[in-house]
């Protein structure tokens, strides 16, 4: 169970982490907007890290005798690059001298380090059985990303954040929804039947569809319960992500780390 949450937490912080890096280093430079912005990049770098760092745990445990031992120091310095690109960035934001350069750079580092680990930690905690796994992961990443760094805008925004923004997590729902049907088609034939065996993955499919465009009619219908709808945006992703791991692990042959 503790590796599952690692697994859940860990893809949420550095699917936000590159949502935080990219719009810190793009926004930089926008004078006083910049400035106001400085609570939500604070919290969002800060929450990232900590939850990036929980991949720590499963990646340290000692590794099993069939285990292929390549991947887990690939990980690791993924994982490494990414936590001290993130560090380097909030250091940068508080200096009394600001360096539009540096803090680019380090945005860069932490951001690709994110994208990084995401497939380097799914190299070194299972065996792929399909070459969609890793783009699937990353979709998923980055949705769940999305959601929880809007969800963070929502609560830290000054001022009423519009919902113009939220129809491209629609685009990135179904990217993810169809990448991991690719990857459940790759592993064998029977990807959605027998449906009895099958409901969760259909659960996830549903779920991958429809949580963005609720969100989008939810927001459209009632801007003020931003704060809230997001909340419960970030728990459904958070319990898409755990069911999707667990049903790698728990799956013959696939996980070699156990929940």
């Amino acid at each position: 169970m503790a590796a599952l949450w690692a697994r859940t937490l860990g893809l949420l912080g550095l699917g936000m982490l590159v949502w935080a890096c990219v719009s810190t280093a793009l926004l930089q430079g926008r004078g006083d907007a910049f400035l106001n912005l400085r609570p939500l990049q604070d919290r969002t770098l800060g929450v990232g890290l900590v939850l990036a760092a929980l991949w720590l745990g499963p990646l340290w445990r000692r590794p099993d005798a069939a285990e292929p031992r390549i991947w887990r120091p690939r990980a690791l310095a993924a994982l490494g690059v990414a936590m001290i690109g993130d560090i380097a960035l909030i250091v940068l934001l508080h200096l009394p001298t600001h360096s539009p350069g540096l803090i680019a750079i380090a945005g860069a580092i932490a951001c690709m380090g994110a994208l990084a680990a995401i497939c380097m930690v799914t190299l070194a905690l299972e065996t792929p059985r399909s070459q969609w796994l890793l783009p699937a992961q990353c979709a998923l990443a980055l949705l769940a990303g999305a959601v929880l760094f809007f969800a963070f805008m929502a609560w830290l925004w000054p001022g009423q954040m519009a919902a113009g923004g939220v129809p491209s997590l629609v685009l990135l729902g179904a990217i993810a929804a169809a990448l991991l049907l690719a990857t459940w088609l790759g592993e064998g034939r029977d990807a959605l039947l027998p449906l009895p065996a099958r409901w969760p993955r259909w659960m996830l499919l549903l779920a991958l569809l429809a949580i963005p465009l609720l969100l989008v009619g939810v927001l459209a219908i009632k801007p003020g319960l931003q704060k809230p709808v997001w909340g419960l945006a970030v728990l459904a992703m958070a319990a898409v992500i755990g069911l999707d791991a667990r049903q790698r692990i728990i799956a013959p042959g696939l996980g070699r780390n156990g929940a």
